[in-house]
């Protein structure tokens, strides 16, 4: 008897003693059909903050790219390595709606060539738009969007509504190359919407485990993946693949007598032992302090994930002490963000969700949150007064700008809850990484300092362009004003004439008499006339017209190309409607009312620019989105910053200098109090290396994290693996499994931490497949039965290669001489008299509260007993470590009626 695992073409799955015959699309026989490479986030610089995450998973033909993250700067040339593959994505899965995930996502489709289907939940897919909204408003607070040529608004929207949307728990199949594989989405915490993807396809079973929590939070339950004690999710166990984030969290983790010490200094209620507890007193405590004794306090954050945690801790402690302090959330996209994250009950924890059946209020429904998306929203709240500002890292948004104001105080406070990402250029840091380490290198980093220094940023600042730049520039503006006005001018004549054929009645001729008017706005945009017209008349200095033949059924302009009309011009011919004739109103303007429309036009384009901007720039959506990239202006006319008030006037009348961008360091005095707080939602070390060896992978890929962060994971999971594999060994010596060759392999999974760009084979993945047909005789000797929704067999068969007919063999026909040319091996059933009667299979799991269930209805009186389920005190049933039931008892009639009904709930074959 051969076993043999190989291929079929249909859909009927067949087991051959316990190895089940799976579909691929290789001939031959192919090892480490798996390979993850990780495109950025990697082993990072730990100097820097998070990176963003992008992650190119392969299995046999199927291309997925796990996240699609880019760093705040937007630069474009840290996505090479993402531009090189983009065309030939089969799939993307987004795992969180934040920046460091799914920032480049529009880029790459709008320039990058990535067409293939997204998938994401509902929340994932809003804060993810608007993440991407905030980063690129933000990137363009002090420069125009052409100097760095990324995205425009319409790009996020069209890339965002493509999106697939799922639910928990629900598989999708992927199509094209990516056919058979399933991806399944479970909770992962940290963020709203946040997913944990399970990919399974053929033989192999994929986790992708991007930044997740096993704590509950203010406004999120902890990951599905950890069901808590010793139970993971049984959807995730024993993946051929574990991907797992390597990142862990940035903040200090508040200790209860730190966290007791700031309550009571606050008047708050003393802390508990309760995480989630601490870690909100030790936020809130210290900002109300700071309140009471007339100092403002920032809270820098992202822009559309994280700071919805930040905003609940401080909706419900203001709710609950009735606190005036105005609390306003800055951000480009806050109204947009509140706006969205009201119509996501479902996704937020149970404790938000009794409590909107209680109130019928959202819980984002905010009462004493205020929501700001300028700077003349924020100054409309008096000192002192909560800031909770976008841009994580202070780099250059609007937290950045708070900052400005509140470091040089010292009654003030900065509380950092969490890291966000910095710029791919390893020059261009953030404030915030600078106060993290400064806050860390402290006997008692959980009390916080007052921090006096001078810190050493790198900024980005518009200088006037000056000498041969500033002659370069406004000769190409001249150069390109007066092409795009040539370009309208044709294009408009193009639309007059084409209104113009369209109202023709019939389609009849031109009368032969009609007087030609030439149009002074016409240009010859194909040169001068060619010799052969030299039989017209000129008479110079006069009208300087040309007589030529005129074809009165059109005229030599190509419309698809946008060329003025030639000579014969088109007669502009009375429009009419249901009222009758169609009135132009600029035919009767004057040029005081064109001079007055055209101020007009300009003030509301100054409105909209401060209303977009706050005061921050000159220019508002419409210059983001307008025009076309290849037209966009180079240089940029915009105003240097004027530092005395860190606003830029727009109203001035240099307002319209030409500027360029410049990095320049400067050193900042600092004399504030600071605090870092662990708000990030992350699992931290010592739950990676309780949660993730309980789902039993064989083999383990670090990503996502820094250098530091990798090596604490990998030495943690490597002492955890080894701990685990010791305590389900044999008496006799440590557990060990036997390879194909004989020799023993140690036990536990294949553990990589590869760097940005390496690719990982993981062996313990790789299966030799070997395509097989399949014979109709083998079919109908196979008993098959069901077992939720598919049918099940076994069989024992032999692999038959084919034979080559020799010479001296006689003639065969057309079909059997097609199917000896064909190389694929044959399966056939094994004769009766040769096969050995195999021992029985069982399929199927169950769960020992399922089966207590089941003897419950058939009257049985049943408990558990340390683990072990005691069935009227005869015969007991539980699991092993292994995950094997286990039934011993007595021989009396119980132990039978039990063992049948435990083979009913499986199925044997």
């Amino acid at each position: 008897m051969a076993t043999t695992t190989g291929t079929t073409t249909g859909t009927t799955t067949t087991t051959t003693t316990g190895t089940t015959i799976k579909t691929t699309k290789t001939t031959t026989p192919r090892r480490g059909n798996v390979r993850l490479t990780p495109l950025s986030g990697a082993r990072a610089d730990p100097a820097a903050a998070p990176p963003p995450v992008l992650s190119l998973l392969e299995i046999d033909d199927a291309r997925i790219l796990l996240d699609c993250g880019w760093s705040p700067d937007l630069d474009p040339e840290s996505l090479a390595a993402l531009a090189a593959v983009a065309p030939r994505i089969d799939a993307v899965l987004l795992s969180h709606g934040s920046l460091r995930h799914c920032g480049a996502l529009p880029y790459a489709a709008a320039h990058l060539g990535l067409s293939c289907p997204v998938f994401a939940t509902f929340p994932v897919q809003t804060m993810g738009r608007h993440a991407c909204v905030d980063a690129l408003k933000t990137r363009t607070m002090y420069t125009k969007r052409s100097a760095y040529r990324t995205f425009a608004r319409r790009d996020v929207e069209a890339t965002f509504n493509r999106v697939t949307l799922l639910r928990y728990s629900q598989p999708y199949v992927l199509s094209g190359n990516a056919a058979g594989a399933v991806i399944t989405a479970h909770a992962a915490g940290h963020t709203v919407g946040g997913t944990v993807w399970h990919i399974k396809k053929d033989t192999e079973d994929v986790v992708y485990a991007m930044d997740w929590n096993h704590r509950p939070e203010a406004h999120l339950s902890p990951t599905h993946m950890f069901t808590g004690g010793d139970q993971v999710l049984p959807a995730l166990l024993r993946p051929s693949l574990l991907i797992a984030g390597a990142r862990l969290p940035s903040g200090i983790v508040p200790t209860k007598d730190a966290a007791s010490a700031s309550a009571s200094a606050s008047a708050s209620a003393s802390a508990s032992a309760d995480p989630l507890r601490l870690r909100a007193d030790a936020l809130l405590a210290p900002m109300v302090a700071t309140l009471k004794r007339g100092g403002n306090v920032l809270v820098p954050t992202d822009a559309a994930s994280r700071v919805l945690e930040i905003v609940r801790l401080i909706e419900d402690h203001w709710e609950a002490h009735a606190l005036a302090y105005p609390v306003v959330l800055l951000s480009h996209v806050a109204p947009g963000v509140v706006h969205s994250a009201t119509g996501m009950l479902e996704w937020y924890a149970p404790a938000l969700t009794r409590a909107f059946a209680a109130r019928r209020s959202s819980p984002f429904s905010l009462t004493y949150v205020k929501v700001a998306g300028s700077w003349a929203d924020l100054d409309k709240f008096p000192d002192p007064k909560v800031v909770v500002a976008s841009d994580a890292e202070m780099a250059r948004g609007f937290a950045w700008r708070v900052f400005g104001d509140t470091a040089r105080a010292g009654r003030n406070l900065i509380i950092v809850p969490h890291l966000g990402g910095i710029g791919a250029r390893a020059n261009q840091g953030g404030i915030a990484r600078a106060i993290v380490d400064a806050v860390r290198a402290l006997p008692d980093p959980a009390a916080g300092t007052d921090l006096t220094a001078r810190i050493t940023v790198v900024r980005e600042e518009l200088v006037p362009l000056a000498g041969p730049e500033l002659a370069a520039h406004l000769a190409g503006r001249a150069v390109r004003r007066e092409r795009d006005a040539q370009r309208r001018r044709e294009e408009q004549l193009v639309l007059d004439d084409e209104d113009d054929a369209a109202d023709a009645d019939g389609g009849k001729a031109k009368d032969a008499s009609t007087a030609v008017v030439p149009d002074p706005n016409a240009m010859d945009v194909d040169g001068p006339a060619p010799p052969a017209a030299s039989s017209s008349l000129t008479v110079p200095g006069v009208h300087d017209l040309t007589a030529a033949p005129v074809h009165f059924d059109g005229h030599d302009a190509d419309v698809r190309f946008h060329r003025a009309p030639r000579f014969p011009f088109a007669e502009h011919r009375r429009k009419f409607d249901e009222y009758g004739e169609v009135v132009r109103a600029e035919a009767y303007m004057t040029d005081s009312d064109r001079i007055e429309r055209e101020r007009e036009a300009a003030a509301r384009r100054r409105a909209e620019a401060e209303a977009t901007l706050g005061g921050g720039g000159q220019w508002s959506d419409d210059d983001d989105d307008s025009g076309d990239d290849g037209d966009e202006e180079d240089g940029l006319d915009g105003a240097p910053e004027d530092t005395s008030s860190n606003r830029m006037d727009t109203g001035s009348p240099h307002a319209r200098v030409p500027t360029k961008p410049v990095l320049r360091h400067s050193a900042i005095d600092v004399a504030v109090g600071v605090r870092v707080v662990d708000l990030e939602g992350l699992a931290d070390v010592a739950a990676m290396a309780h949660i993730l060896p309980m789902l039993q992978p064989r083999a383990v890929v670090l990503v996502g994290g820094d250098d530091r962060d990798t090596d604490r994971v990998r030495d943690a999971l490597t002492q955890a693996f080894a701990a685990r594999a010791a305590s389900t060994s044999a008496p006799d010596g440590p557990e060990s499994t036997a390879s194909g060759n004989g020799a023993a392999e140690p036990a536990g999974p294949e553990l990589f931490a590869p760097r940005t760009g390496e690719t990982v084979v993981p062996t313990a993945t790789g299966k030799i497949m070997v395509q097989v047909k399949l014979t109709d005789s083998l079919f109908s000797g196979i008993a098959m039965k069901e077992y939720r929704g598919h049918e099940i067999g076994a069989i024992q068969a032999v692999v038959r290669l084919p034979v080559t007919p020799s010479a001296t063999d006689a003639p065969l026909s057309a079909e059997a001489a097609k199917a000896a040319l064909d190389p694929t091996p044959v399966l056939e059933i094994l004769d009766v008299s040769l096969a050995q009667r195999p021992l029985p299979v069982v399929i199927g799991t169950l769960r020992l509260a399922d089966f207590r269930a089941v003897l419950s209805q058939e009257g049985f009186t049943t408990e558990f007993v340390h683990g072990v389920l005691i069935i009227d005190g005869k015969v007991g049933v539980y699991k092993t470590p292994n995950g094997d039931l286990s039934l011993e008892g007595r021989v009396c009639p119980e132990f039978y009626k039990v063992r049948k009904l435990l083979y009913q709930q499986h199925t044997v074959i």
